[in-house]
């Protein structure tokens, strides 16, 4: 007579266990939102007489005091009859 049979495994128990989920692409940020609250002020520019309003130039201040604070300026921009542009 002959020994022991050998059984395999039929390979259902590997296609029973749960598929990991598909890796996902680069996920991209929304847009960054500030800390802290931010102020506008608008910065009035002297002109000379017959200059043109070209509008405003803008950027921000940051200072850290006992509290935060951001300050978003805008400058005035004026085109002088000459040519010149005068900002504050």
């Amino acid at each position: 007579m002959k020994g022991r049979l050998e059984i395999k495994p039929s390979g259902m128990e590997a296609a029973t266990e749960p598929q990991r989920p598909p890796k996902r692409g680069k996920r991209r940020r929304g847009k960054v939102q500030p800390r802290v609250k931010v102020e506008d002020r608008a910065l009035p520019a002297t002109a000379p007489a017959g200059s043109r309003f070209k509008g405003y130039q803008t950027y921000l201040v940051q200072d850290l005091m006992l509290s935060v604070q951001a300050i978003h300026c805008q400058r005035e921009r004026w085109v002088t009859p000459h040519g010149q542009t005068v900002a504050r």
